[in-house]
């Protein structure tokens, strides 16, 4: 049902260069922050550090590329937050420089309207190297994009994503979870990690869903990691009925293991008793039971807890056991 969808390629990225002014134009129209970026944080830059940026803007110094995810109407800012907010701050005048290494005190305590014509236009003249999604990728393509950006900088961005990117999915999960297990109804929030008491329940019931045919064969087949999987859970518009089938389909699993335990004791056990005979009849002397009941029951009695079963030993017991059943048989 699954194929290779979370899987980037080329086809799904493109490569182009804003100025420092498109870049704000942009960023007052249809360029947005990710819905859990929108607030400022504590992790945000401090005047100074911002101040630090726009020097490096002044004398030219190399930065790295931004990326923005453009694959729908409005795009979104997966990296390089920090610095376009800083650039909109400045120019705007909402901070003035400080504590500038290269520069030292030449343009110390300025605004952006302070500075001299020259330098304000190499600031918006600046050209930014900037990566983009293009049209149409797969959402799965975009998790995977935003996750391994932003994890550097913040290590619970898993759930995050997943409640931009697949909202219903997202919610009906965690409401399945959630009367799952009351006590767990924090399930997401852990980002799925094993070892956190609520991402256990929500790997158990990833791991019930994949006991369905189209979970078994990416998971066995295409070694899809196990994270991929809850995403593509999250996609599925008819989820509730999965789990709901996932659940019975775990009912009846638990059943066939037990049928299969129960089985494998059967055969164990007629193995140790048919071996318990081949050793009876490795005895010449002993003369044969009236009947095969009989003859199993004292066998059973009789039988080592470790017998000997390798070798010309074993070879020997059949030969005799055989030849002891045969005249039991025509008795």
């Amino acid at each position: 049902m699954f194929s290779d969808s979370y899987k980037a390629t080329l086809s799904h990225f493109r490569n182009q260069f804003f100025a420092s002014e498109e870049l704000i134009n942009l960023w007052h129209g249809k360029l947005q922050p990710l819905p859990f970026h929108r607030r400022r944080t504590v992790s945000d830059w401090q005047p100074q550090q911002q101040s630090r940026f726009i020097e490096s803007l002044i004398v030219g110094q190399p930065q790295p590329a931004l990326f923005f995810d453009g694959s729908q109407t409005e795009w979104y800012i997966v990296d390089g937050r920090k610095r376009l907010t800083a650039l909109s701050d400045f120019v705007q005048g909402r901070f003035a420089l400080q504590s500038l290494y290269f520069l030292g005190d030449m343009y110390e305590n300025q605004h952006f309207d302070q500075l001299p014509l020259l330098v304000r236009r190499k600031i918006l003249n600046f050209r930014f190297e900037v990566n983009l999604l293009n049209p149409n990728t797969p959402d799965l393509v975009r998790y995977g994009v935003y996750t391994g950006l932003l994890a550097k900088g913040n290590s619970d961005v898993s759930n995050p994503c997943r409640d931009f990117l697949f909202p219903d999915g997202f919610n009906t999960l965690k409401r399945l979870c959630r009367e799952t297990n009351p006590r767990r109804s924090g399930l997401l929030r852990s980002g799925f990690d094993v070892y956190s008491p609520e991402g256990v329940t929500g790997r158990l019931l990833v791991f019930h869903l994949y006991r369905l045919n189209m979970l078994r064969s990416n998971y066995e087949v295409l070694k899809t990691p196990v994270e991929v999987l809850v995403n593509e859970l999250l996609t599925q518009p008819d989820l509730e009925s999965l789990v709901q089938e996932s659940r019975f389909a775990e009912t009846t699993r638990r059943t066939f293991e037990q049928i299969d335990r129960l089985r494998l004791t059967t055969r164990k056990q007629a193995e140790k008793q048919e071996a318990m005979l081949a050793l009876l009849s490795a005895q010449p002397q002993q003369q044969p039971p009236r009947n095969w009941e009989e003859w199993t029951t004292e066998a059973w009695k009789e039988i080592p807890a470790t017998p000997p079963y390798t070798g010309q030993l074993l070879e020997n017991y059949l030969k005799r056991y055989l030849y002891l059943k045969q005249q039991l048989e025509t008795k």
